[in-house]
């Protein structure tokens, strides 16, 4: 069984991480166009030195795998962003009443394909978060059978060395 709160950390972040996402996307509700400039320019901001910091971590990883996820999300950052700036304000191109109209939904529906990609990404690190305890637990078995092994192997060299001091009495 697994002693420690291997997670514990990660949790405490995503917590407070959805909770602030909650309170923002609450928040946008009843703030102008200013503030909301303001807000946009802070998060985008945040996701720059997020993604500093996947390239640090992609560069310094000791695991192959983990460098590679943190390239995977580099990549998807910097292809959501082309998407943001080139090709959303296309989309929808006279569908609505008005251009305005048109990036509005199309914005929209960009935001809602988001937050289902967050959901998933959730999903992902439940698994990932099993999947790495089950390793865990596979590791301790291993340890303890290693320690069985260990100890039925000095059991059976006192058997033996108790039979040669008995034998030599």
């Amino acid at each position: 069984m697994v002693q420690e709160p291997v997670f514990s950390a990660k949790l405490l972040e995503l917590e407070r991480e959805y909770e602030r996402l909650q309170q923002g996307i609450r928040s946008i509700q009843g703030k102008d166009g200013d503030q909301l400039r303001e807000e946009l320019e802070r998060i985008v901001e945040e996701c720059r030195k997020y993604g500093w910091s996947l390239e640090e971590n992609r560069t310094s990883c000791r695991s192959p795998a983990a460098a590679e996820l943190a390239g995977i999300h580099l990549e998807y950052f910097k292809r959501m962003e082309e998407l943001i700036r080139k090709e959303l304000p296309r989309e929808m191109h006279g569908r609505n009443r008005t251009p305005a109209w048109d990036q509005a939904e199309a914005s929209l529906l960009y935001a809602e394909y988001v937050m289902d990609f967050a959901t998933q990404s959730m999903h992902q690190a439940l698994a990932a978060a099993i999947f790495a305890t089950l390793r865990q637990l596979q590791a301790e078995g291993l340890d303890e059978e290693e320690q069985l092994d260990e100890k039925e192997q000095l059991d059976e060299k006192e058997q033996l060395d108790e039979k040669e001091q008995g034998g030599s009495e």
